[in-house]
C-alpha cells in the first residue's frame, strides 16, 4: 500500500500499487537486491544499515535523487514501522525530522522511503582516535539533540529509545551541520490531540535501550518526557567521556543499581558543573513536569562561552581533515579550557552539586 499522504496530521491516501519484484524471499527474511526497481521508480543501490526493525537501503529514483528506504517483514516490525510513519508525518515540520516521502504496505511487508542522511553520532564517536567527542562538539551535539526532543514532545510524542546511533547528521552542503532524529519505532503518545496529558500506567513494559534506559524505566515506570531526558543525559557524558561506567555491564539489574547508587562525580566525571547541574534536574523532575528545554540549553550555551567557541566551530569529525598541527593546536586550547572548567566545577569538593 502506497500511503501518500495528502494532509500530514489528520489522513492519507492509500493507493494499490507494489509488485514483488526483484525480492529475496525466505521464511525468515525479505530482502531487496541491488539494482532491484520497487514501485516502478526507487532503484535499490545498496544496504546501508540495519534499523531497529529490519533492514535500511540507499535507493535512488529516475532523476538520480538519493534516499533512504527502510523496510521490515515481521508482523510485529510491520506495525512499528507504520507508527513510525505517523510520527514522522507529523514531525517532518521540525528542522530536525526527515522527510517522508513514500510509505508502502503489503500483507506482512511494508517500507518507507524518506529523506536520505549521513552518518549516525555513534559511528562519528567511534570513528575519533580515542572514540570519544571533544567538549565542545559534545555541546554543540547536545543543543541540537535536546532541539529535537523538544520539538518531538511539543507534538505528543516521547521517544523512547534516545542514544547516539538514533541521531544523524546531513549529507548535503546545505545541512551537513544539521543533526537530525530518526527511529521513531517505540514512540509513544504521552498526551492526547488535544493536549491532554494520559495518566501513567502502574506498570510499563521496558521499552529502549539498557545502557541508556532512565531508573524509572528499569522500575518499569511509565516513560515520561523526563526519561528522554535522561537518556539524552547519558548520551553526552559517553560523547564526552568515551564511555558510562556501567557501559561493559550487561545485566539490567545491575546497571539499574548502579545508575541509583552511583555518586554524582562516579557518574558525570570531570564533566562541566553545567552537567551536574543539568543531572540533578533531570533527576527531580515529575512524571508530568514539562521540561524547561530553553534553562537546559543555556547551561550548556554558557559551557560554550567559557571555551570561547560558538555553533559554528567545527565538528571533532570536520577538525580531522585539518592538517595535524592544526588538530594539535586546537586540542591544546581546549585541554586548557577544559582544566579550568573542571576546577570551576569544584569536583570532589563540597560545593559540587
Amino acid at each position: 500500500l502506497n500511503a501518500q499522504f495528502e494532509n500530514k496530521f489528520n489522513s492519507f491516501i492509500v493507493v494499490v500499487v507494489f509488485e514483488r519484484v526483484g525480492l529475496s524471499m525466505s521464511e525468515k527474511e525479505i530482502s531487496f537486491k541491488v539494482g532491484t526497481t520497487v514501485n516502478d521508480h526507487w532503484t535499490v543501490m545498496q544496504k546501508i544499515g540495519e534499523g531497529s526493525f529490519g533492514s535500511v537501503y540507499r535507493v535512488k529514483d529516475e532523476c538520480d535523487r538519493q534516499y533512504a528506504m527502510k523496510s521490515s517483514d515481521e508482523k510485529q516490525d510491520v506495525e512499528m514501522l507504520a507508527k513510525e510513519v505517523l510520527v514522522m508525518a507529523s514531525y517532518e515540520d521540525s528542522k530536525h525530522g526527515l522527510k517522508l516521502i513514500e510509505y508502502c504496505q503489503q500483507d506482512r511487508f511494508s517500507f518507507i522511503v524518506m529523506t536520505l542522511a549521513g552518518k549516525n553520532l555513534t559511528e562519528l564517536r567511534r570513528s575519533m582516535k580515542h572514540r570519544k567527542f571533544t567538549l565542545a562538539t559534545t555541546i554543540n551535539l547536545g543543543i541540537q539533540m535536546l532541539e529535537a526532543l523538544r520539538d518531538l514532545h511539543e507534538i505528543g510524542y516521547v521517544h523512547r529509545d534516545i542514544k547516539g546511533s538514533n541521531y544523524t547528521i546531513g549529507i548535503n552542503a546545505d545541512d551537513k551541520r544539521n543533526v537530525y532524529l530518526i527511529d521513531f519505532g517505540m514512540a509513544r503518545r504521552y498526551k492526547t490531540e488535544k493536549g491532554i496529558l494520559i495518566p501513567p500506567r502502574s506498570m510499563a513494559k521496558f521499552r529502549g535501550t539498557i545502557r541508556y534506559a532512565s531508573p524509572h524505566c528499569h522500575a518499569r515506570k511509565d516513560y515520561g518526557r523526563r526519561d528522554d531526558l535522561y537518556s539524552w543525559l547519558y548520551t553526552l557524558i559517553e560523547f564526552k567521556r568515551g564511555h558510562l561506567i556501567w557501559g561493559d555491564v550487561r545485566n539490567e539489574n545491575n546497571v539499574a543499581r548502579m545508575k541509583n547508587q552511583k555518586m554524582p562525580s562516579e557518574i558525570l566525571g570531570n564533566m562541566p558543573k553545567q552537567f551536574y547541574e543539568i543531572y540533578a534536574k533531570v533527576n527531580a523532575m515529575t512524571f508530568s513536569e514539562t521540561p524547561n528545554y530553553a534553562w537546559f540549553i543555556s547551561q550548556l550555551e554558557n559551557v560554550l562561552k567559557y571555551l570561547k567557541r560558538d555553533q559554528a566551530v567545527p565538528y571533532d569529525w570536520e577538525i580531522q581533515n585539518y592538517s595535524s598541527s592544526e588538530q594539535a593546536a586546537i586540542e591544546d586550547a581546549q585541554n586548557e579550557q577544559i582544566t579550568a572548567l573542571q576546577k570551576q566545577a569544584c569536583i570532589g569538593d563540597k560545593e559540587k552539586p
